[in-house]
């Protein structure tokens, strides 16, 4: 991403580890680091991607941005001072996202040991000393629990991604197990938090795993045309039209797997010279790669829960667009950001109404990594419950037990403030739903806090009887009972639909999840009987599609989600 940062880094110029351990000795290397991570992504990039309808950015971290006590006994031990001020970064740039209404999602791109033994992954030796390596194995669990702890209540924070591209060796669906298993424990927050693991290049295998469970786990895949012999000698043409048809179904039997629990959370509009070289008469460069980009924007998208561009921007972005997203916009990709426009030709429709865009993207904290900064665009729009502007960079540390071992993990001594928006969201969703079936018959205080059925969502799609959460709650006459659990599902649905569109105009992505998280609260209170699960499924699915309908309708004329229920 950076090119001029290597210029004076150490043996191979490759990693972060050979620029943190160049640039003559380590005070240099930190002033140099520091000003690159004050310099490189500011607070206008996140007021930029805001007016075009982004809204989730991705953050690549290593383990080492975490400070001191978790580089003991790695490769970065003797340099740990470099990262002094790293982690305080990586707030702020949450905090900026906050500020803009932008989601962010937390990736582990580099673990101890490393995952892949790509320079991506810190280091430059090529070695994969995680799996297989208990001590690694625990101090990346140490890490990820850090991770969990600091962020699982933070709003705007939409998900932790477990490890970055890992070698899909037979010890990774065990190691991801082991993982989930300590950090669903670390609070109840966290149980039902968002984790995202990447399949190892392997999709049919890990939408397998995700398929087989029930909790918050969503499957990430990356999708490039640049690196394999093949991709990079076969005209752009036949790139395309694999995306639009084999690619494409493959992508809907995958996500079905993985109960629809799945991302492209790294992709391009990287072509090769070779995929180039043989364009039709009259069709120039940019226009073929225009259809590329396009073409797999709207195909992840629509088969998928939501897409994530590598990378937000590079060095020479002029002459890097398949890799700049700066430069991708308004040229190869929209230049605006719609869930609610999904055309084939890659959303070219621009809405003025830049305040009801929804799309995530994963902005990164870059650092020296060669794969620093990405987005991702996510089908659903979290609510901030809390603003992440108060997070204390600086913390104490006390001795947790991890697996029977002792761990430093810093504590925060203040917690965010709750988000005032909550009570007038809650009462302005409570008003748009009086008008369906057996609304008056509601008791508002029926279901409340003991279900806290999440009509706020906030993570990347929603937590079901968090904190801090918003209820919808619902009761009629037992005379009515069989009718009521049906028409639950359907109200629940339909105020899903104008929940999310009415945060900047976003839609639900993780649709079975949040249906089948709501379910088992309803279930666990006692409020829907065994055996009406089905009935309520369906019944939920067609009130989302029915206010999904109306929403799409007042966009397409110029309304507000308000007036989308008169339609």
């Amino acid at each position: 991403m950076s090119p001029s940062m290597f210029s004076c880094a150490n043996g191979p110029k490759a990693s972060e580890l050979d620029v943190a351990t160049g640039w003559g000795d380590l005070g240099s290397a930190k002033a140099m680091l520091e000003k690159h991570w004050d310099t490189w992504i500011t607070e206008e990039d996140f007021a930029w991607l805001q007016k075009i309808g982004i809204n989730t950015v991705r953050i690549p971290i290593g383990y080492w941005s975490l400070g001191a006590n978790y580089c003991l006994d790695t490769p970065f031990q003797n340099i740990s001072e470099v990262y002094e001020k790293s982690w305080s970064r990586v707030l702020r740039a949450i905090s900026w996202a906050s500020k803009y209404n932008i989601g962010v999602l937390i990736d582990l791109h580099g673990a101890p040991g490393s995952q892949n033994g790509q320079p991506h992954a810190g280091t430059s030796d090529g070695k994969i000393q995680l799996f297989g390596n208990e001590e690694n194995v625990k101090k990346t669990i140490a890490a990820l629990s850090h991770l969990t702890r600091q962020l699982v209540t933070v709003s705007n924070v939409v998900g932790i991604q477990i490890l970055n591209e890992p070698q899909n060796i037979p010890l990774l669906p065990e190691f991801y197990n082991r993982v989930l298993g300590v950090l669903r424990k670390t609070s109840p927050e966290a149980a039902r938090f968002p984790f995202y693991i990447h399949d190892g290049f392997d999709p049919v295998q890990f939408s397998k795993y995700v398929g087989r469970r029930k909790d918050f786990v969503v499957q990430d895949h990356h999708s490039y045309f640049v690196f394999t012999p093949e991709d990079s000698s076969r005209p752009v043409g036949d790139h395309i039209s694999n995306v639009n048809t084999s690619i494409s179904s493959f992508l809907v039997a995958t996500s079905k797997r993985a109960r629809h629990n799945l991302v492209i959370a790294e992709w391009s509009c990287a072509l090769t010279p070779g995929s180039l070289s043989k364009l039709p008469n009259g069709v120039t460069r940019q226009a073929a790669r225009h259809s590329f980009c396009s073409t797999q924007s709207s195909v992840y998208l629509s088969t998928t829960a939501g897409w994530s561009f590598w990378s937000y921007k590079t060095e020479n972005c002029d002459s890097e667009e398949g890799w700049c997203f700066r430069k991708a916009v308004g040229r190869s990709l929209p230049s605006k950001f719609s869930v609610w426009d999904n055309h084939n030709e890659g959303g070219k429709a621009e809405h003025s109404d830049g305040g009801k865009q929804d799309f995530h993207v994963d902005l990164g904290r870059t650092v020296s990594d060669q794969k620093s900064l990405h987005f991702v665009l996510i089908q659903i729009r979290q609510e901030p419950v809390q603003f992440a502007a108060e997070l204390q960079a600086e913390g104490n540390f006390r001795n947790l037990r991890l697996e029977g071992e002792s761990v430093a993990t810093p504590i925060n001594g203040k917690l965010p403030p709750v988000d005032p928006r909550l009570n007038r969201r809650e009462q302005r969703l409570n008003n748009t739903i009086a008008n369906k079936p057996y609304a008056n018959d509601r008791d508002r205080s029926s279901v409340g806090s003991s279900v806290n059925l999440p009509v706020i969502p906030r993570k990347i799609g929603f937590r079901v009887g968090s904190s801090g959460s918003a209820a919808v709650p619902w009761t009629v006459r037992r005379s009515r009972e069989k009718t009521w659990t049906t028409s639950l599902g359907y109200q629940n649905g339909y105020a899903a639909a104008f929940t999310f569109a009415s945060f900047q105009g976003s839609r639900l992505g993780f649709k079975n999840q949040y249906m089948e998280d709501t379910l088992a609260a309803l279930a666990s209170s006692k409020s829907i009987k065994p055996g009406d699960e089905g009935a309520y499924r369906k019944d939920f699915m067609n009130g989302l599609a029915e206010g999904e309908r109306k929403v799409e309708q007042a966009i397409a004329r110029g309304a507000t989600v308000a007036d989308a229920q008169s339609f």
